[in-house]
């Protein structure tokens, strides 16, 4: 029925039923779904229409396919986008984040999750996709997952990875707001500077930490501690980068 205009629309318990024909009509603005008078009467048909749940969705330019406003709980949603080359992505779903569904098809990628009984927000977050390392999107998008509602994540400073798998940044986030002070972290003898109220966390087995805690539960050692605040010193110009 493509974008064939209604004929004519009545109002019927709150809801708008466009008629394409005598028999075939859609509700409201939805016209994912048409409908026919057929075994069902028009409050049944209304019935199963107020049971879906809405969903909208930030970037929509991004989709491949076009998603349908309204889903039944228990349906299952696919969410299509171009393959962003340039870019790194995460969706969430209500905060809640939806993990990349591995497929052979290379025109697009793709996200699934069940329709809960209620409306939903997508949001899908993007970031620069030419990272120095595999570590830095590691940090970001589990970064992102702790605060959802944060318009843009980065890593200002690398400190590494360590042996114990450990990887140590100074990240940055939409929703932070530092403000400038000089102060320091000493932990075992070890002086950390810092230019704001910033600092420094250690991302092990998906957990974030602060170097004291790190160090205290033996995710990173006393050596790494040193080549961490060795880097440190230089992004803060203490020392000169032999």
């Amino acid at each position: 029925l493509g974008d064939k205009a209604p004929t004519h629309y009545i109002e019927m318990r709150g809801e708008r039923i466009n008629f394409l024909s005598e028999c075939y009509f859609y509700i409201g603005d939805d016209r994912s779904t048409y409908y026919q008078l057929v075994g069902k009467n028009l409050d049944e048909i209304i019935d199963e229409y107020k049971d879906k749940y809405s969903v909208t969705m930030n970037d929509e330019d991004r989709l491949y396919e076009d998603l349908k406003p309204k889903y039944k709980a228990g349906e299952e949603v696919s969410v299509k986008l171009m393959i962003p080359y340039d870019l790194g992505f995460l969706l969430f779903v209500n905060e809640e984040r939806v993990m990349y569904e591995e497929s052979s098809n290379y025109n697009y990628c793709e996200f699934i999750f069940t329709m809960p009984e209620c409306d939903v927000v997508i949001d899908l977050k993007t970031y620069d996709g030419f990272l120095p390392h595999y570590n830095y999107a590691v940090l970001i998008e589990t970064f992102w997952e702790g605060i959802p509602e944060a318009d843009s994540v980065s890593v200002i400073h690398y400190y590494g990875e360590f042996g114990s798998g450990a990887i140590a940044a100074m990240m940055s986030c939409s929703e932070y707001d530092y403000t400038e002070a000089l102060w320091d972290e000493v932990i075992d003898g070890v002086v950390i500077h810092y230019s704001n109220g910033n600092r420094i966390i250690v991302l092990y087995e998906g957990e974030f930490y602060n170097l004291t805690t790190a160090y205290e539960n033996g995710y990173i050692t006393k050596d790494d501690l040193q080549d961490i605040c060795d880097l440190q010193n230089q992004f803060l110009g203490w020392i000169e980068e032999e």
